[in-house]
């Protein structure tokens, strides 16, 4: 055999593949045994994909993992063995399946609802079989609040195959009834406020074989939209765009008239500043833009006192003015809006 082969021979085994490989046996729905590690590739749940995996020497190296009961109890233990900092798995009731495994030593076993967790917060949590759950959209919700900033939340649930309604599909036996969201319901209602990506078809199955999906999904983010640029570029042609309910926008040399006039913080040294920039002559906020960029101090206090003003409750909202222009102040602006866990994108007029 050659020094290739058993190499591929060694990496298959690992994967659970050839001929060592254990074969899966019979076993209860939602039960998983090590033969899961040879039947349900660890890499079909595309952990490559989490933030910063890459750089890592594993996957979940040095993460909070959080599962959602017994159907993903191989990420327990594979989490364990790439060294995640924390690995507790929720269970709404005692474990179905006796813990041998020696990783289990090293998961924490809470019993109960996300209540039983208290405050605390993962980098990833894992939910397989969501369609199971009870009130899923409100349970989604209440997931959000355990994921810290750019936490992922893995989910795997098993869709309807209707391809265009917005509903549930009932299917039932002599034991019991399931039902099983269309992937319109599930990608527009019941996840509405996550940002998702549908990476992959699952590893597990269902009684009623319907298709299986698995998502990696995030805490939807506010987003902060700077419009940048000259006076008489057309900042304010672009906000009538804008539905201001929707959008709620802040206008920069507003913000600076109110200082100017002392209806925010009166005593400050901008306010000051901006008031002997105008003295006496007419406001021309495009020249106190460019006196506050000059000075760091300046800068600092400003950003500050924006951030206080601004709607960071809102999904979406705009700060536009000519003082954006200045890339060391509009640097500053966006290190404080992603302090406060906020999206930032920008927009310049085109030249010319």
């Amino acid at each position: 055999m050659t020094l290739i082969s058993k190499v591929r021979r060694r990496v298959l085994r690992r994967m659970g593949h050839g001929q060592d490989a254990p074969q899966p046996t019979e076993q209860p729905q939602g039960a998983e045994t090590d033969t899961v590690m040879g039947s349900r590739k660890i890499g079909d749940l595309r952990l490559e994909r989490l933030p910063g995996a890459l750089q890592r020497k594993e996957y979940m190296a040095g993460l909070r993992v959080l599962v959602l009961g017994e159907s993903y109890n191989f990420i327990c233990r594979e989490a364990v063995r790439q060294d995640a900092a924390r690995v507790v798995q929720l269970l709404d009731a005692p474990p179905a399946q006796p813990r041998e495994s020696r990783a289990f030593r090293h998961v924490e076993i809470r019993e109960g609802d996300l209540s039983a967790l208290g405050s605390e917060r993962f980098d990833v949590i894992f939910l397989p079989e969501a369609q199971s759950r009870t009130d899923l959209q409100g349970f989604l919700r209440s997931i959000a609040d355990h994921l810290r900033p750019k936490a992922v939340l893995v989910m795997e649930c098993a869709l309807s195959s209707s391809a265009t309604g917005i509903e549930w599909t009932l299917c039932s036996d002599a034991e019991s009834a399931r039902r099983y969201p269309s992937t319109r319901l599930l990608e527009t209602v019941l996840l509405e406020d996550y940002a998702l990506r549908r990476v992959g078809r699952g590893v597990l199955s269902n009684p009623d074989r319907m298709p299986q999906a698995l998502y990696h999904c995030t805490p939807l983010q506010s987003t902060a939209l700077l419009i940048a640029g000259k006076s008489g570029h057309g900042k304010s042609n672009l906000l009538r765009h804008f539905n201001p309910v929707d959008f709620p926008a802040i206008s920069t040399d507003h913000f600076l008239s109110r200082l100017a006039k002392g209806k925010i913080q009166p005593d400050t040294a901008l306010v000051g500043r901006i008031r002997a920039e105008i003295g006496e002559d007419v406001a021309n906020w495009g020249k106190v833009g460019r006196m506050i960029a000059a000075e760091p101090a300046l800068v600092d206090s400003f950003c500050r006192l924006l951030i206080t003003t601004c709607p960071l409750e809102a999904r979406i909202f705009i700060l536009e003015g000519e003082i954006l222009r200045h890339e060391n102040l509009a640097g500053a602006l966006v290190t404080l809006l992603k302090e406060n866990n906020i999206r930032v994108w920008t927009a310049m007029p085109a030249s010319g």
